[in-house]
């Protein structure tokens, strides 16, 4: 974790968690993150604005033509303002938090991985961003060093589906051999490749 906070320390927000494979927790976890934008999202507002509008009414009997105008486009501005900031706040949060969430969803195919992921929330920035293709598509990733491999505690490596599944899982041991982890075992998904 220490690694973490120290590369990705100031404009940068962490986030470590087991992925979720339960199509069914996953509805929750998205329905438990939509529900608090309801209320604000079906919140009348009408009463809000007749209240403004004979507040300025009454304000405005003593104004001139050109002072009614002025004040009447600075208080729609105001009401404006008043009405949109919860949405766009409520909006913004709920988007953030999708975004943080969908990190941490997966198909149920997968769910033999047991995979857990450290997202890292990060202005666009390319700033120590390097990029690997998957599916013929540049993504983005920020590398990590952990330090000693021989400490990490990993027992098992499934190598996912591809084209040729006996190559990939003899790279990898040959890789883990290099590495001084011949005492990981192994194996290739058994999930079809889908092309």
């Amino acid at each position: 974790w220490n690694l973490l906070t120290e590369r990705f320390s100031g404009d940068s927000d962490i986030f470590c968690g087991r992925i979720e494979y339960e199509e069914a927790s996953q509805k929750q976890l998205l329905h438990t993150l939509v529900t608090p934008l309801m209320p604000i999202l079906q919140q009348d507002f009408t009463a809000l604005a007749t209240s403004k509008a004979d507040a300025l009414a009454e304000e405005s009997k003593s104004l001139t033509a050109d002072e009614r105008t002025h004040r009447f486009e600075i208080a729609t501005a105001d009401l404006l303002k008043e009405v949109t900031r919860p949405v766009l706040t409520a909006a913004t949060t709920s988007l953030l938090s999708f975004s943080i969430a969908r990190a941490f969803l997966k198909s149920p195919t997968f769910s033999e991985e047991r995979e857990w992921r450290v997202a890292v929330l990060k202005p666009r920035s390319a700033e120590g961003v390097a990029f690997r293709t998957s599916h013929d598509i540049l993504v983005p990733y920020y590398p990590l060093e952990l330090g000693a491999v021989s400490e990490l505690p990993i027992r098992r490596i499934i190598v996912g589906p591809g084209p040729h599944p006996a190559q990939a899982q003899d790279s990898m041991r040959r890789f883990l051999l290099g590495q001084g982890l011949s005492h990981i075992e192994v194996d290739a998904s058994p999930i079809p490749l889908r092309v």
